[in-house]
């Protein structure tokens, strides 16, 4: 499996309630830590991201993700984890 099969399967990113596909931009490793830059474009202009991140969760149980989105002049960032897989940002 390519690791954009990989992210499309793991990381899922809904805008207003329709599934949209990223592209990996670039990847950088560090250490113990992964950073990646994806860029998702469609579905309009966005009030809800419904962001669903499995990337690894199933293999550690104290696996963390943080994640940021970035929409215009809107930014916010989330860990999800294990536990938490998922988060609801509204665009204002």
């Amino acid at each position: 499996m390519t690791l954009e099969k990989y992210l499309a399967a793991k990381l899922i990113i809904k805008v207003n309630e329709k599934l949209i596909s990223g592209k990996l931009q670039d990847m950088n490793v560090a250490e113990k830590e992964i950073g990646m830059n994806v860029e998702y474009s469609g579905g309009g202009k966005p009030k809800t991201i419904n962001v669903i991140n499995l990337i690894m969760t199933s293999l550690y149980s104290d696996m963390s993700n943080m994640v940021i989105v970035r929409v215009n002049n809107f930014e916010e960032g989330m860990k999800l984890t294990s536990d938490i897989t998922q988060q609801i940002f509204n665009i204002k």
